[in-house]
C-alpha cells in the first residue's frame, strides 16, 4: 500500500515512517504543505496522513486541495485535543477521519485498514512501485542513498523524471510481477542499494561481459549525458534527465571523441549552403584575384 504522511514534527515524522514502513507501506513523507500538493497531483496514493502544523500552506487548504484532486483517496488529519472546533473544519472540507494527539499508533493504523477496509480510490489500478510509475514510463527520482539510507536529493534540481523507453518498461514489469509495493530494486538484506552495490553486482558485471574497463558510477554518468549529446538531444532535455542544475555542468560532462567530431564536421559541409563539395568550403572565403 502506498501512502502520504504530511507531518512537521520530526520526531513524529521519523516515528509513524518507520512504523508504518514495519506495516509493509510504502511511504513518502514530508512536513511541507506546498510539496503535498505537488505530490499528490503527481503520485497516487491509497490514503494520505496529515498533520495540521505544516509548513508554506494551511492545513484545511491543504486538505481542500486533494480533496479536490483525489476525490475518493481517504484523508486522515492528525489534531490536538485544544483544537477541537478545526475538527469539523476539516471534516468539511474532505477529511474523512480524525485523530487527537497525543495518540497510539495502534489506534492510528487501525483506522487507517478501517478506511482501506470501506473503500476509495485503489492505486493499484496504476501500476505504480515506489518512483516508478510504469502506466507513464517515469521514474520519478525524489531521494538518494547515503551511507546505507534513503536521505533527499543533494540539491532541488535532483528532483526529476526521468522517462524510460518501452523496452525498459516491458522488462521492469517482468521484474516486478505482481508487486504493487517496496523497492524496485534492494540488496540481498532488502536495504536500500548503495554505491558498491550497483557498481559490484550491476555495473561491473555488465562491463565484463561487454569487455570494457571497469569504472565508478561517475564515469557511467559521463558516458550517459556524453550518449545523449553525440545522439542528438537537446542539452536542456539531457540536463532534466540526468539532474543538473545547470548546462555548463551538462557540458563539463560531455565528451566528443575525435571521430564524431571529424564527422559532424564533414556533415556540415556537405549541406553547406555556399557549396556542393566540403573542398569548395576554403574558395568561398578567399577575395576573388584581379585579372
Amino acid at each position: 500500500m502506498r501512502m502520504f504522511v504530511a507531518e512537521n514534527d520530526l520526531a513524529l515524522a521519523t516515528f509513524l515512517h518507520d512504523r508504518f514502513r514495519a506495516e509493509h507501506y510504502t511511504l513518502d513523507l514530508t512536513g511541507d504543505g506546498e510539496e503535498v500538493q505537488r505530490w499528490v497531483e503527481e503520485r497516487n496514493y491509497h490514503v494520505v496522513i496529515l498533520d495540521r502544523n505544516l509548513v508554506r500552506a494551511e492545513a484545511a487548504g491543504v486538505v481542500q486541495f486533494v480533496r479536490s484532486k483525489r476525490r475518493q483517496m481517504p484523508i486522515v488529519v492528525l489534531y490536538s485535543r485544544n483544537r477541537a472546533e478545526e475538527g469539523v473544519q476539516f471534516l468539511d472540507v474532505g477529511a474523512d477521519d480524525l485523530v487527537l494527539k497525543p495518540f497510539a499508533f495502534s489506534e492510528l493504523c487501525a483506522q487507517v485498514r478501517g478506511l482501506l477496509r470501506r473503500g476509495g480510490r485503489s492505486a493499484e489500478t496504476v501500476p505504480c512501485i515506489e518512483d516508478l510509475e510504469l502506466n507513464r514510463g517515469i521514474v520519478r527520482v525524489r531521494r538518494s542513498v547515503w551511507r546505507g539510507k534513503e536521505v533527499s536529493t543533494k540539491t532541488k534540481k535532483g528532483y526529476r523524471n526521468v522517462l524510460i523507453d518501452s523496452g525498459t518498461f516491458q522488462i521492469l514489469r517482468q521484474h516486478l510481477g505482481t508487486r504493487t509495493s517496496g523497492r524496485v530494486f534492494q540488496s540481498r538484506s532488502a536495504s536500500p542499494l548503495d554505491t558498491s552495490n550497483v557498481l559490484s553486482e550491476v555495473l561491473y558485471p555488465l562491463c565484463d561481459r561487454l569487455l570494457i574497463p571497469r569504472g565508478g558510477l561517475h564515469a557511467f554518468r559521463h558516458g550517459r549525458v556524453s550518449h545523449l549529446q553525440t545522439s542528438g538531444v537537446p542539452a536542456d532535455f539531457t540536463k532534466s534527465q540526468v539532474g543538473h542544475s545547470s548546462l555548463r555542468m551538462t557540458s563539463n560532462y560531455t565528451h566528443f571523441s575525435e571521430q564524431f567530431q571529424r564527422e559532424t564536421v564533414e556533415r556540415l559541409a556537405s549541406k553547406s549552403m555556399f557549396c556542393t563539395q566540403p573542398s569548395d568550403l576554403y574558395s568561398v572565403a578567399m577575395p576573388a584575384k584581379a585579372v
